[in-house]
């Protein structure tokens, strides 16, 4: 074949490439959109979504951890990418009168977020609990399931992560709303958790079969094993 026949065909070939590759990457974030619809209907309906911080108190103003702003940034991408406004709230000061009408998220655990051991608190039948004494969760089965540290003492090679949806905040009340509760041992296990949800594909189909329910899920992240680095330790409804 002559030089001026092969320039041919790739002059041919290359603007098809370019219409090949444009559609699969089309129809990949088209597929990852409907998951994500799916995933998030119960909280796309209603007025903007609260998500809720933890927070401690400083010189003038409460600090928020910087694990839980990259969380919130996080969320907020994805759920203004579905047509979803997002409005930041701090734990400390949240009204749950004029909260328990709205759709709602709060990041952090009981321990730090007033919000989340409100509602936990009032969830009696919970299969995944958080138990203050030892720090860890439990399960029916197992625990305390605790951040286990490398053999310096600083690195984490073991960490947890709960999420919770509730699908009505107070389920006799017929306005009432759904809430999605997301929290890690520490600050990095709640930034763990949600980057799981917008990432790892067994919990993002769970979570999407499960839109409908009241769910928890208790994630394992382990973070030496870079081939299997979150995995659902507990998952179900209740």
């Amino acid at each position: 074949m002559s030089a001026a026949h092969d320039v041919a065909i790739n002059l041919i070939a290359y603007p098809i490439t370019l219409v090949i590759g444009f559609f699969g990457r089309w129809m990949l974030t088209s597929f990852k959109m409907h998951g994500d619809r799916k995933l998030w209907k119960p909280f796309l309906g209603g007025d903007s979504l609260a998500i809720i911080l933890t927070d401690k108190p400083g010189p003038r103003t409460p600090k928020v951890s910087v694990s839980e702003v990259q969380a919130f940034s996080d969320l907020r991408s994805i759920l203004n990418s579905l047509g979803k406004e997002v409005d930041i709230q701090i734990g400390s000061t949240a009204n749950f009168q004029n909260l328990r009408k709205r759709r709602f998220v709060c990041l952090g655990g009981p321990k730090a977020n007033p919000a989340t051991k409100h509602i936990l608190d009032s969830l009696p039948n919970m299969p995944v609990t958080f138990d203050e004494t030892s720090g860890g969760f439990k399960t029916a089965s197992g625990g305390p399931f605790t951040e286990v540290k490398a053999s310096n003492g600083v690195d984490t090679v073991t960490d947890y992560g709960l999420i919770v949806k509730i699908s009505k905040l107070e389920k006799d009340a017929n306005d009432s709303c759904p809430v999605l509760i997301v929290f890690g041992l520490r600050g990095a296990g709640t930034q763990d958790s949600v980057r799981a949800i917008l990432t790892n594909g067994p919990l993002r189909k769970f979570m999407a079969e499960s839109r409908n329910s009241n769910y928890c899920v208790l994630l394992k992240f382990n973070k030496k094993n870079s081939s299997n680095p979150c995995e659902m330790k507990f998952s179900g409804t209740f």
